[in-house]
């Protein structure tokens, strides 16, 4: 079982990886923003991950995986189908963005 899940785990990140290359960088601008936009109203630790996602047919973001063990739950929780203003996007088409979360210091 365990076997199964690093493999599936592994035709994913293969998958994302060959799709980050081919996608235009301009369609994800502004899903980015709306990501960074809802992320940077919760209360997360500093650190740096990657977020694989998709957009599905009714245009909401569906999170398939993050690098971070520690803000994984609270990140699927805020994101996983919210709706995503920008319709030029291109639906099914798994997107692999870093997300860097920053504390100030007050």
């Amino acid at each position: 079982m365990k076997v199964l899940k690093v493999l599936s785990f592994a035709v994913v990140l293969f998958f994302a990886t060959n799709v980050q290359a081919s996608s235009d960088p301009s369609k994800r601008t502004d899903v980015r923003k709306e990501i960074s936009d809802i992320l940077s109203k919760m209360e997360l630790e500093s650190e740096t991950f990657m977020l694989n996602f998709i957009i599905n047919d009714k245009g909401e973001l569906v999170i398939i995986s993050t690098s971070s063990q520690k803000s994984d739950k609270l990140v699927r929780e805020s994101l996983n189908y919210k709706k995503v203003g920008n319709t030029n996007v291109d639906i099914h088409t798994i997107y692999s963005i870093p997300i860097t979360i920053e504390k100030s210091k007050k």
